[in-house]
């Protein structure tokens, strides 16, 4: 890599606890630095190995980054930098200058026991200072540019790379060279392993990693190498007994097996990996509760602590991604040390215990009993009843289970029932087809507490009912009735030409009266279907039943005469039975690529299209469109999409509202809200909505020049369009009075299933669960509200609340119903008489000493309050 400056290996963590006493240990962090030689900055990247696949910045530096090392005795940690060896403290704090004045450095060791700091530099110099600045030593002058060295302080030994020329050990004074290992491609970062007796290098042209005998003896070991790799740095952890390396020409981070084997692609690096460094995570301060205007957001459950109701107590080890109902109720699947649960939140915030494994479940054999919940998809409605998959097991004796999958239905008493269980006959089939495979995609819940689901079929022993031609259906379970066959492959297709039959059926889903929309496949043949019009959509038609919504071959609305459907994605349904589509057309020669769904009227149209304008981004058109549209039941989509004429590739978020106006909510690579300047959108998951046009996404975040997200953040859209931040990885979370925690990531399920949102952690209320994962390894689920806008209160001070210019028994009645149940309407406003922000005792108690008096002449004070409040402009109060 001539010309160009790179990087050397810190010695490992067990060779730094053997020269300074310490007793050796397992790495928990992984450093490294980077940056750019030639322009000057660069920053040191951490992540933490058992939970490796987020970096975050330890320190941002103004010049290039190249090697590290660590001292963990005094705290600190060292790095090369183009002319100088800088210090500080684990925590980032009191950056020095050590020493300077040399040549560009890819090698740096430290000798803690003796306080001194060796390295090489391009000039060809080995040399070496004590800690306090003094003392300064050459120990070697090679005259050619020199690379990684490594230190073997219990044999006085240090090794180092010279680039085409091999791998060279000396005497801790410079004495006694010694070439170990000749030529090879270009030998850079190095490392040395003194008990097990093996030099270990990069070799950066050959794109490989090799080691030695200490002494040279023995051939040299290629222990790894892959095409287009060009490895860099390198690191042992002795105690574990793994080899670490950074690769310039894939980005990657891998770690493998002191030997080469068991290679795992840690990480991708954010931008150029130089040096690494093994070590303790650094020390972290509690990072501060970031001020949050838009949401208060309170901890719901707490992994660690004791989760208890009135039946159980126990200690949750792991917490799965939760649901959230319309309610404003939580629901979430833990893990304690011996057994799974399923659990629920009261608008109280209160816990109730809904399940565990080992309870009994009705319709199970002796024996059989439910081995855990399956974390997700859960799905939870407005009632509190869910729906979610289980695995069973064989307590005691009995056969091995044929198939252990259920489906899991559970009231909203807490009454936990098997709605279908693979190895059970299917409901309204022969008794020789078995329920084989469920898809977690295929599961719906509505707010009737109806279930459709999609299964898979397979043959008993003997039978041979199920054929390729009906080896599956769909299937709906209501009211606590058993499961009924809905439709089956094999059955008459719905819409299709005559004599058409189905091949599959897959994303069932069932509106708010229980109709079901689903998308499938006619088999090719019967009825002229032919391999280019085979697939379809079905939804509920104008007459209120199911119908045939789209498929391929029939014409594309929108578009020029004669282009038929030709490709079809996922769909999107909402309550009223509507759906919306990705797909492309073919007419003419030209190909189309767009969002159909319904129109103002209801009427399947072409709403969004490739080459189309791209509102919010000037010059910018559509280019490709993500499969995982929303259709709420207002009509609006939500829709993920990549531009052309923009940043080409560079994806955004946009809504469109039922009347086709079409906003701009999020865009890749531009400013995030509520977050310091230059922290900007990275790569946008997918998102959520609701029937009022709300919106809640997660999206990576990217800062200065990172090429790669380092951080996720919730983010959530309001009816207008206004973004706000939620939450942030690496801000603090307070999980009880005074016990905040730094964010390690954040998980949410914005349950795109459709726009009724039985599924997710999103509600019509505005509201948002999620689970935050600390850097201690600790987690807890959080429900953020929306924060109402505040209202000016507007008293009545005659006690007249409807405006009918007497107070009687119909304002007394107001009150009193306000008070049980504040709904935020602007007559439970004006019940709050005294303007204290509570609709209590002292409010009844005025209202009722006027009975019976007159309004007269005050009625003025009513007629001018009520237009203005309904005026105002909030968000939902009390949601």
């Amino acid at each position: 890599m001539r010309g160009i400056g790179r990087v050397l290996v810190w010695l490992t963590v067990a060779a730094l606890a053997g020269a300074s006493g310490v007793k050796a240990s397992a790495s928990d962090a992984l450093f490294w630095g980077q940056g750019d030689y030639f322009f000057g900055s660069g920053e040191i990247l951490w992540t933490s190995l058992p939970r490796y696949g987020l970096a975050k910045t330890w320190m941002s530096h103004p010049s290039a980054v190249s090697v590290l090392a660590l001292d963990t005795e005094h705290d600190h940690m060292y790095w090369t930098g183009p002319d100088s060896i800088y210090r500080a403290n684990l925590d980032g704090t009191d950056i020095e200058a050590v020493a300077g004045s040399f040549s560009f450095s890819e090698g740096l060791a430290l000798d803690i026991a003796n306080r001194q700091i060796y390295w090489t530099s391009w000039g060809g110099e080995i040399r070496r200072i004590n800690f306090d600045g003094t003392e300064e030593v050459q120990l070697r002058a090679e005259g050619e540019r020199l690379y990684g060295l490594a230190l073997d302080l219990a044999n006085d030994k240090m090794y180092w790379a010279a680039g085409d020329r091999g791998i060279y050990r000396a005497n801790l004074d410079g004495t006694d060279k010694r070439l170990l290992a000749a030529g090879g491609g270009e030998p850079l970062g190095v490392a040395v392993d003194p008990a097990g007796r093996m030099v270990y290098w990069t070799d950066y042209q050959e794109g490989s990693l090799k080691r030695i005998d200490v002494d040279g003896l023995g051939p040299v070991e290629e222990i790894y190498s892959g095409p287009g790799n060009r490895p860099i740095g390198i690191a042992l952890d002795l105690v574990a007994n793994k080899v670490y390396w950074t690769d310039w020409g894939t980005g990657w981070i891998r770690r493998a097996e002191l030997d080469g084997s068991a290679v795992e692609p840690l990480f991708r690096a954010p931008g150029r990996a130089w040096g690494l460094a093994l070590g303790p995570e650094p020390p972290r301060v509690p990072p501060d509760v970031r001020e949050n205007p838009h949401f208060t957001i309170e901890p719901v459950v707490v992994s660690g602590l004791l989760v208890s109701d009135s039946r159980v107590e126990e200690v949750v080890t792991r917490l799965g991604i939760p649901a959230l109902n319309e309610a404003g109720e939580v629901a979430f699947v833990a893990l304690d040390n011996f057994s799974s649960s399923l659990w629920k939140s009261h608008a109280t915030r209160s816990l109730r215990l809904v399940a565990r494994t080992g309870d009994p479940l009705a319709g199970l054999s002796v024996g059989v009993e439910l081995r855990y919940f399956q974390e997700s998809p859960l799905l939870f409605n407005e009632a509190g009843e869910m729906a979610l998959f289980g695995k069973l097991t064989q307590r005691v004796g009995g056969p091995r289970l044929h198939s252990d999958e259920v489906i899991l239905g559970v009231d909203a008493a807490g009454a936990v029932r098997v709605l279908a269980r693979e190895g059970d006959t299917a409901p309204d089939t022969t008794l020789g087809s078995l329920f084989a495979t469920f898809l977690y995609a295929d599961l719906h819940l509505n707010d009737s507490g109806q279930v459709a689901f999609s299964a898979g079929l397979s043959n008993a022993p003997g039978s041979s009912d199920v054929t390729t031609d009906n080896a599956g259906g769909i299937w709906t379970v209501s009211n606590g009735a058993a499961a009924q066959l809905a439709l089956r492959a094999g059955d008459a297709a719905v819409g299709g030409p005559s004599g058409s039959v189905f091949r599959y059926l897959k994303r069932p889903f069932l509106t708010d009266l229980g109709q079901l929309t689903f998308s499938g496949g006619i088999r090719v043949g019967p009825g002229g279907v032919t391999a280019a019009d085979d697939v379809g959509v079905w939804g509920v038609g104008a007459s209120g039943a199911l119908d045939l919504i789209a498929r391929e071959g029939n014409p594309a609305p929108g578009a020029s005469p004669g282009t038929i459907f030709k490709q079809f994605g996922t769909h999107s349904s909402n309550g009223l039975g509507q759906i919306a589509f990705v797909t492309t057309a073919d007419g003419d020669g030209n190909s189309l690529t767009g969002i159909w769904g319904p129109d103002s009227d209801g009427n399947l149209a072409l709403l969004v299209q490739r080459n189309g304008p791209a509102p919010g981004v000037e010059g910018g058109v559509f280019d490709s469109f993500y499969y995982d549209i929303v259709l709420n039941e207002a009509g609006d989509l939500l829709f993920r999409a990549t531009l052309s004429g923009y940043r080409y590739g560079e994806q955004g978020l946009w809504r469109r509202r039922a009347d086709g106006q079409i906003s701009l909510l999020a865009l890749f690579g531009e400013q995030a809200p509520d977050l310091p300047d230059g922290v900007v959108f990275d790569d946008i998951e997918t998102p959520g909505f609701n029937e009022a046009g709300e919106v809640v996404f997660v999206s990576g975040l990217r800062s200065g020049d990172a090429t790669e997200a380092i951080d996720t953040a919730i983010f959530f859209a309001d009816a207008a369009g206004q973004v706000s931040l939620v939450a942030r990885s690496g801000d603090g979370l307070e999980v009880a009075p005074d016990d905040v925690r730094g964010v390690y990531y954040l998980s949410l399920d914005p349950g795109v299933v459709s726009g009724d949102l039985t599924t997710g952690g999103f509600n019509e209320r505005g509201q948002v669960a999620f689970r935050a994962v600390f850097f201690d390894d600790s987690a807890a689920i959080f429900l953020a509200s929306p924060v109402p806008e505040p209202v000016v209160c507007m008293p009545s001070h005659f006690g007249d609340l409807n405006g009918d210019y007497i107070v009687n028994i119909l304002d007394i009645s107001l009150v009193a119903s306000c008070m049980s149940d504040p709904s935020g309407s602007d007559a439970c406003r004006l019940a709050d008489v005294n303007c204290d922000g509570a609709i209590d005792g002292a409010d009844l108690d005025y209202v009722a000493s006027r009975h019976g008096q007159s309004a007269c002449g005050i009625g003025w004070e009513l007629v001018v309050a009520v237009p203005l409040l309904a005026l105002a402009r909030r968000r939902r109060v009390n949601r």
